[in-house]
């Protein structure tokens, strides 16, 4: 189930009027707030094909199943084997007056490394245009042979918000890496992501208005 987090900020406007009285408008309803579309690029992600997206009836998470997103590392392996990744661009509408950020994500997959081997499984969060972004990353050790589930809470309440008076995608670039292990180069692993579940956080924002 979605929690939809909601805080009221202030958004500065510079105006020559000496005096301007803000007013606040209602929280959004579910019904103003919606995915509108998600594309994806990347080694991880190389077709259409590849991922299946689930969005939720209220449009407010949605799912990305993957079929192409693993990492290999061992004898018979490069470069382009040891480090795959998936650009992800979500478009969201959303009222005039409003900001977004991402509160929860959660990465699941199923990891086989060989000792020796390390690995990590990172997402970066960022809107296009802006400069600020933020990132949650998970570490892994040999030997593993596991299903994994990474819950994070992103840290971005006070890093990175959707700026006010435009729709602004959202983009996630996550990556998958495994580094050969130094001392025994016939060893081996893989690490995959099967999904990632994402909920938006909003803030509630004030509107200015001039006398």
């Amino acid at each position: 189930m979605l929690v939809s987090l909601l805080a009221l900020g202030l958004a500065a406007f510079a105006s020559a009027v000496p005096t301007v009285e803000p007013f606040e408008r209602d929280n959004p309803s579910l019904d103003d707030v919606y995915i509108k579309h998600i594309t994806y690029a990347g080694t991880g992600c190389p077709t259409k094909d590849s991922v299946q997206n689930y969005t939720s009836a209220d449009k407010q998470t949605f799912t990305l199943m993957f079929d192409s997103f693993v990492a290999q590392v061992g004898p018979n392996t490069g470069p382009s084997d040891w480090r795959k990744f998936c650009q992800l661009l979500v478009e969201l509408h959303y009222p005039q007056g409003f900001q977004y950020s991402i509160a929860h994500t959660e990465f699941r997959g199923y990891i086989d490394i060989d000792p020796g081997i390390t690995g990590e499984q990172e997402a970066i969060f960022y809107f296009s245009g802006e400069s600020a972004q933020s990132n949650c990353s998970t570490f892994f050790t040999g030997p593993q042979n596991e299903d994994y589930s990474q819950t994070g809470n992103v840290p971005l309440v006070s890093v990175v918000w959707s700026p006010c008076g435009s729709e602004t995608a959202l983009n996630i670039e996550s990556s998958l890496a495994l580094h050969p292990a130094t001392s025994d180069p016939n060893a081996s692993g893989q690490i995959t992501t099967d999904s990632v579940d994402t909920r938006i956080q909003y803030i509630v924002g004030l509107q200015w208005k001039t006398c």
